[in-house]
């Protein structure tokens, strides 16, 4: 029997990924098509990847399982963006989430359907022009306010009982309407949850604590249903999840900034399976493994991945 891999070792090869450094020229074949990396694309800090190779983990293990179980496989993005994401205080690009699923390909599994929204129409164009230039038929970009468009998304794409889905909710300071979500969830049972939930959430509780304002407590209703002041955030989230979403398996992630300091927190929800097996039990030594690092040491694994050498320059 080999031997386990490594924390360090698994995070490389999901980065290796993220970066676009496994051999699909993904970046390569969208900068000859004056499609690379632009000012439209979204900078952020290099602590993004750990998220995004946390997201990457996770899809190696439900693609095959879920083909097992269902007839359609489909990625839900809810804030999906253009496509590639520029880390800040580099040369370095990766690829956004949408880009990750649409192109994933787990010993020949892969997502029937990839389903991106964001709001931001130029970002929409942008991701849209970039799946026609790679040849990619089974991603569509819907441009709108996920908390408008994802009510109707099972009914247009025909998602039912049948169908197994991971629905990736990172709103990088928009609000995720847990309740306007409720459709999808009845609809196709069979929906795992990643979820950045702790973007403002604990920034709005905090404000609450200090001064109960309507207007607040109602955005914080958005985000965590019956919301009262004086919840815990995140017990009423848990509740949440385990209560109205039938969702009692996962786990949670936190990634951190320069210096340990928390910047989110990931949290990972699914239903139990019929043979009551928490398969998502795999995803724990990788999760608290990302949990020990931070935004530099991040940024030393993507100057181990591309060898410190300048990247796309835009």
């Amino acid at each position: 029997m080999p031997p386990k891999k490594s924390g360090h070792d698994k995070l490389i090869r999901q980065l290796k990924v993220v970066s676009d450094r496994v051999n699909k020229g993904i970046i390569s074949t969208l900068i000859e098509n004056n499609l690379g990396p632009s000012t439209n694309d979204n900078v952020y800090k290099a602590h993004t990847v750990l998220k995004l190779a946390y997201l990457n983990y996770y899809m190696g293990i439900f693609l095959p399982i879920a083909h097992m179980y269902f007839d359609k496989i489909v990625f839900i993005d809810a804030f999906g963006g253009s496509g590639i994401v520029k880390i800040e205080n580099s040369n370095y690009s990766v690829l956004g989430s949408t880009l990750m699923a649409a192109t994933a390909n787990v010993n020949g599994k892969s997502f029937d359907l990839v389903i991106s929204i964001d709001k931001d129409k130029d970002k929409s164009d942008l991701l849209k022009s970039r799946v026609q230039a790679l040849g990619i038929k089974n991603t569509y970009i819907e441009n709108g306010d996920t908390n408008d468009i994802i009510k109707d998304i099972a009914v247009k794409y025909k998602l039912d009982k049948n169908t197994g889905a991971i629905f990736f909710i990172d709103p990088e300071g928009m609000e995720a309407n847990l309740i306007q979500f409720m459709p999808l969830f009845e609809s196709v049972q069979a929906v795992d949850l990643i979820i950045n939930a702790t973007w403002g959430i604990q920034r709005m509780h905090g404000r609450i604590q200090k001064n109960v304002n309507e207007a607040d407590v109602k955005r914080m209703q958005r985000m965590i249903p019956d919301y009262t002041p004086g919840d815990n955030p995140d017990e009423k989230l848990l509740h949440f999840f385990e209560d109205t979403l039938a969702k009692p398996i996962g786990d949670a992630v936190d990634i951190h900034d320069i210096g340990k300091k928390v910047a989110y927190s990931l949290i990972l929800r699914t239903t139990r399976t019929k043979t009551n097996s928490e398969w998502t039990k795999a995803m724990e030594p990788f999760g608290h493994y990302i949990d020990t690092l931070d935004d530099k040491s991040a940024l030393n694994f993507l100057h181990e991945i591309f060898g410190r050498q300048e990247h796309f320059n835009v």
